[in-house]
């Protein structure tokens, strides 16, 4: 069966950046680091994986998406980017076309719901699909009978449904009503006070829904202790709103056809040129297999 595998592009370069010890070209001090940690990745899962189709899914540039339309504070919170992260988010499409990986991106949307609809697509054309993120976000599209998986780069761990279940106490089809009472303060998504995973998870085990939860809170059902009952009830609203924003779209006009991204074995001495470029001599070495004087 074929497989498209799909790279929360912005998360990695992100996660390179933090995770890894700052690195600068030797020649001039230009920041190389998340360049070299993405670089590194990309070619580790070019060798290690074989799908049919692969794409490089990134967040459009901007704000301006229904999720701040409709909550205005929404990742508001969120600091502005440090100059050497965006020095190098600048050369993101040049490692792109050097590991000959096509990007895709949809104005006015995030990279997760670009995601969600390319995931969708591929389903309808009986195509597996893989997301490497380890977005917990994610989740919510995790379904084991159409083949969707997450596989985290970082760990080198695959999510599945049981993997779902162990993180958030309930399967996939629930996620979105779990995060919709937990809330995420990365986003600022703020969910409903006082409660976390546990119960969330209990609450939807007891009612099965955010709707059926709230059918509940206004019948005063015995199951919800008081004090939480006036909790939900106080936060119902934030709840719904946080619902809203944890939710995918996976209707969005993807620029792309599935051929257009079928995978072609990368030419080497674009990768070596680009590695040139940012004198990263360990991760050239690697690709060629051998040292290079």
């Amino acid at each position: 069966m074929n497989t498209l595998h799909l790279i929360d592009t912005s998360a990695y370069f992100h996660r390179a950046f933090h995770a890894l010890p700052p690195l600068s070209r030797p020649s001039d001090g230009f920041p190389v680091g998340a360049i070299h940690g993405f670089c590194g990745m990309i070619w580790r899962l070019q060798r290690e994986f074989k799908p049919t189709y692969r794409a490089l899914v990134l967040d459009a540039p901007g704000r301006n998406n229904f999720r701040t339309q409709a909550y205005a504070a929404y990742k508001a919170n969120r600091s502005e980017r440090n100059p050497d992260l965006g020095l190098q988010f600048d050369k993101l499409q040049a490692c792109a076309d050097a590991f000959g990986i096509p990007t895709v991106k949809v104005k006015g949307f995030e990279a997760d719901d670009v995601i969600a609809t390319m995931v969708a697509n591929a389903a309808r054309a009986e195509t597996t699909a893989v997301m490497f993120t380890a977005d917990k976000d994610m989740m919510q599209l995790v379904d084991d009978d159409r083949g969707i998986r997450m596989y985290d780069p970082w760990k080198k761990v695959w999510i599945d449904r049981a993997a779902v279940i162990a993180k958030f106490g309930v399967g996939p089809e629930l996620v979105v009503d779990a995060q919709a009472m937990i809330g995420d303060t990365s986003d600022n998504v703020p969910g409903v006070d006082k409660v976390g995973p546990k119960t969330a998870a209990q609450l939807l085990a007891d009612f099965g829904s955010l709707d059926g939860i709230f059918q509940g809170v206004e019948a005063g059902d015995r199951r919800i202790a008081p004090g939480l009952r006036a909790r939900l009830a106080t936060h119902r609203e934030n709840a719904y709103i946080s619902r809203d924003l944890v939710r995918l779209r996976d209707d969005l006009p993807i620029p792309v056809e599935l051929d257009d991204l079928a995978v072609c074995e990368p030419d080497i001495s674009r990768i070596v040129a680009l590695l040139d470029e940012f004198e990263l001599v360990s991760l050239k070495d690697e690709i060629l297999g051998a040292p290079v004087s």
